[in-house]
C-alpha cells in the first residue's frame, strides 16, 4: 500500500492482546490504532476488548523494540567514525610492482589496509579498473616503505625546493596542481588527472570532441 499510494501506513487493531499490533511494524506500519480503557469491567463491548494502561505500556515498549531492531534505511556516520574509516578501512593497492602501461588485473592489484596517511581507491572500484592502463609505475607496499615512507605531498616539497622545478615535475607526470596533493579526496584527484591525460592524448593524436562525435 505504501508503494502504491505513497502514504504512511497504519494498522487498526481490534484483536485481543498486542501481538498483532507490534508485529505489524515488521511489515511497514508506522501508526497503530488500539482501544484503551481504564476499566475492562465496565459495560459496553469496547471495554472488554480494549487494553488497560499496563497493557498499553507493554505494547509501546514492544513497538519501540521492533523499531530499533528493524533500524533505518541508509547508513550514517559520526565525524569521529568518518575519520577512523579513512584511516582503517581497506582500499585498492598494488599486489606487486606494476610497470607504466601495464593492465590492472587480479594478478597485480588487491585490497588491503592502507599505509599511514595514504589511501587508494575504495574497494567498490576494484572490478571497474580491470584492464585499465597504469599511467605511472606503482610499487607494492613493502617496497614503497623501503623506498620512502613519506607522504606524496611531503616528498614533492622535499625533493623540489624551487617552485619551477616542482611545477615541471607535476606537468611532466600529468599531476594536477588544481587539487590537493595530500590525496585526502583521491577520487577528485583521479578524475582531474584522468581528464588532463585524456586532453593530452587527444592533442597528440589531433583528435577533438567534435571529430569523436562524428565518428
Amino acid at each position: 500500500m505504501k508503494r502504491i499510494f505513497d502514504v504512511p501506513i497504519g494498522f487498526s487493531d481490534h484483536s485481543l492482546g498486542g501481538d498483532a499490533a507490534f508485529l505489524s511494524i515488521g511489515i511497514g506500519a508506522v501508526m497503530i490504532e488500539k482501544h484503551l480503557t481504564f476499566d475492562k469491567s465496565r459495560k459496553g463491548y469496547d471495554h472488554g476488548i480494549s487494553m488497560d494502561q499496563k497493557e498499553i505500556k507493554i505494547l509501546v515498549e514492544k513497538v519501540r523494540l521492533a523499531e530499533r531492531t528493524i533500524g533505518k534505511i541508509g547508513i550514517s556516520f559520526k565525524e569521529l567514525q568518518k575519520e577512523k574509516r579513512k584511516k582503517n578501512l581497506r582500499c585498492i593497492v598494488a599486489k606487486n610492482n606494476i610497470a607504466k602501461g601495464e593492465l590492472f588485473t587480479e594478478e597485480n592489484i588487491t585490497i588491503k589496509r592502507p599505509l599511514a596517511k595514504q589511501r587508494g581507491l575504495e574497494p567498490k572500484y576494484y572490478y571497474s579498473i580491470f584492464n585499465k592502463i597504469a599511467n605511472l609505475q606503482l610499487l607494492q607496499a613493502t617496497e614503497n616503505i623501503e623506498k620512502s615512507n613519506t607522504h606524496f605531498v611531503d616528498w614533492i616539497d622535499n625533493k623540489y625546493n624551487e617552485e619551477g622545478e616542482k611545477n615541471n615535475f607535476l606537468k611532466q607526470h600529468n599531476i594536477p596542481s588544481t587539487v590537493s596533493l595530500d590525496l585526502t579526496d583521491f577520487i577528485e584527484f583521479y578524475d582531474v588527472r584522468k581528464d588532463s591525460i585524456r586532453k593530452k592524448l587527444m592533442s597528440k593524436l589531433g583528435v577533438t570532441l567534435e571529430t569523436m562525435v562524428e565518428a
